[in-house]
């Protein structure tokens, strides 16, 4: 996986390397994290460097993928790394619950910041982070309904008869709700 910014120089002559007779990007140009010196350049997996036994290779991806969030939400929203680095896609109704969460979290962020910010900045900031947060809560039924969207999801790359043997296979235990 080769992320890219899109806001970046041309890798230079230097960060390619020759192997097979095919020219490549250099794997020892991506840090453990999978970021360059080429600003807004990301490498993961073999690319960077990393085995590439699929296991290995997609977790990396997946580390060097909210990096990349990580970098942008620095760069774009002007947030430090602690409060840039936090990022949840999705949170269950009732996690981050009431006004007393919303000040803690709040609270965390702005002791997190490093001292030469702004402090009307930080507030600001961190308020807008804990609000991003709560508003980012899924109810019960919704979970329900994605959870059934990703079984059905998984379904169509199943083969259909092998279901249909594992449905009328009287050793399969009944898993019921």
């Amino acid at each position: 996986m080769v992320a890219d910014s899109g806001s970046h120089e041309a890798p230079t002559r230097r960060e390619y390397v020759k192997y097979g007779g095919e020219t490549w990007l250099d794997p020892d140009l991506a840090g453990e994290r999978g970021g360059t010196p080429v600003d807004g350049l990301w490498l993961a997996g073999p690319t960077a460097g990393v085995e590439s036994q699929i296991a290995v290779a997609v977790g990396h991806g997946a580390r060097v993928g909210l990096d990349v969030v990580t970098d942008y939400r620095r760069v774009e929203e002007g947030l430090w790394v602690p409060a840039a680095d936090h990022t949840d896609w999705v949170i269950q109704q009732g996690r981050y619950a009431g006004h007393d969460w919303l000040e803690r979290s709040a609270e965390y962020t702005v002791e997190s910041a490093p001292d030469e910010l702004d402090d009307e900045f930080v507030q600001r900031k961190a308020r807008e982070l804990a609000k991003q947060q709560q508003d980012q809560q899924i109810n019960e039924p919704e979970v329900e309904r994605r959870t059934e969207r990703a079984h059905r999801r998984l379904l169509d790359h199943v083969d259909d008869e092998l279901i249909r043997d594992y449905v009328s296979d009287p050793d399969v235990p009944e898993v019921t709700g």
